[in-house]
């Protein structure tokens, strides 16, 4: 048996024992007469997180099982996340019917009480965890801009002529992480398996947790630590870097976005919906507070956060003003719409609250609306792929 496949089998053992102790509560307060698909149910209803964990161990371990047999290696093929369940619950599935089978009237009452109990944990477990994903959902886009696959050659071309650079990769790994789509996810792993420099490791393992990928963090290597590995990040956080940034680093920051999302931000839910909406359209939006979260913090604004703006503007092929009454009152956003309008290009507008009296700056949009989970446009096919 090769490393790799002890590497594997460790990892379903660990992950197996983990299951274990909750399984074998579950089974503890099945009813009298209870079928295997009543337990699963129950289990997935009091631990969802620890099934959703499953679930994307069972997806990982397999794209790696099959990628090692592609190359004509062997791997270990992980089971079904329901084989592995029912494997792990076996003798704590026996046990509890047979004491059910004897199990009186009042012992079932307690039972009930506590499946209660359990039921209301997870749901609670369940609250948290659509919490954290529309966290995690507001950091990135789900789209693929074709600029990503010339990021990730980059990458590795700069780790070889370059391998001190450490910003320029790090800038990368920003850049990439702000869209979920199979090419980041692959690049990122491997970042997390194979990158020698610690603070790359980690952040690209941290943007796979992000993402809701089950990663495994690799071990830091032994032995004495050359400087590549040691070496950090020396770029600050901040608008101004972030402008000069632009134009010194074209080749990794400079890209064109196909919609600039102007809006008021105190209506984040719908907000990110709306950039969700606008990914299934193919479309990549630009967000301030998304794409430049970390240079553009509101607690770090000066002079140049609105020249970074600008920029963004000009990199962007149209506009999609979403009018509220805050929005329409935006100092920001009336510079932003004139800014664009002087760039004769076509902007669009979304009336999520309508409003009577508006600015002349309005004329002339395009109205779009929202239809069947589309933005849709009223005339011919809109100059950002909005469907007529």
């Amino acid at each position: 048996m090769g490393k790799q496949q002890r590497r594997k089998i460790g990892e379903i053992n660990r992950f197996r024992k983990r299951l274990k102790f909750p399984l074998s509560r579950v089974a503890r307060v099945m009813p009298k007469g209870f079928t295997d698909e009543e337990f699963l149910d129950l289990f997935k209803t009091t631990y969802p997180r620890l099934w959703v964990e499953l679930m994307n161990f069972f997806k990982s371990s397999m794209d790696e099982y099959r990628n090692r047999i592609n190359k004509g290696l062997k791997g270990v093929k992980p089971s079904y996340p329901k084989d592995m369940v029912f494997l792990v619950a076996k003798s704590s599935l026996a046990k509890s019917r047979i004491v059910n089978s004897n199990s009186s009237i009042e012992q079932e009452h307690e039972k009930a009480k506590e499946r209660a109990k359990i039921i209301r944990e997870g749901k609670s477990k369940a609250n948290k965890i659509q919490q954290l994903e529309a966290e995690r959902i507001r950091k990135f886009q789900k789209v693929a801009p074709k600029y990503v696959d010339n990021l990730i050659k980059l990458y590795f071309n700069q780790r070889k002529e370059n391998a001190l650079d450490i910003d320029t990769r790090y800038l990368i790994i920003l850049e990439c992480a702000k869209f979920k789509c199979k090419k980041t996810i692959v690049f990122l792993q491997k970042i997390n398996a194979c990158e020698k420099n610690n603070e790359l490791r980690m952040l690209a393992y941290e943007y796979l947790v992000r993402f809701g990928v089950n990663p495994r963090l690799t071990r830091k290597r032994r032995g004495k630590k050359k400087l590549t590995a040691t070496t950090v990040h020396k770029i600050e956080d901040s608008p101004s870097v972030l402008l000069k940034l632009i134009f010194e680093k074209q080749q990794i920051l400079h890209k064109n976005f196909d919609v600039f999302l102007s809006h008021s931000y105190g209506r984040q839910s719908e907000l990110i919906l709306t950039k969700e909406i606008l990914n299934r359209q193919g479309l990549v939006v630009y967000v301030d507070w998304i794409n430049d979260a970390e240079m553009l913090q509101r607690e770090k604004q000066n002079d140049d956060t609105f020249n970074v703006l600008y920029e963004r503007l000009r990199q962007s092929s149209a506009l999609l003003f979403i009018q509220t009454k805050l929005s329409v009152t935006s100092k920001y956003c009336m510079d932003e719409l004139i800014y664009f309008k002087k760039l004769n290009r076509p902007m669009y507008l979304y009336e999520a609250e309508k409003i009577e009296n508006r600015p002349n700056i309005f004329e002339g949009m395009v109205k779009v609306k929202l239809k069947d989970d589309k933005f849709i446009t009223g005339g011919q096919q809109s100059y950002f792929s909005l469907v007529s």
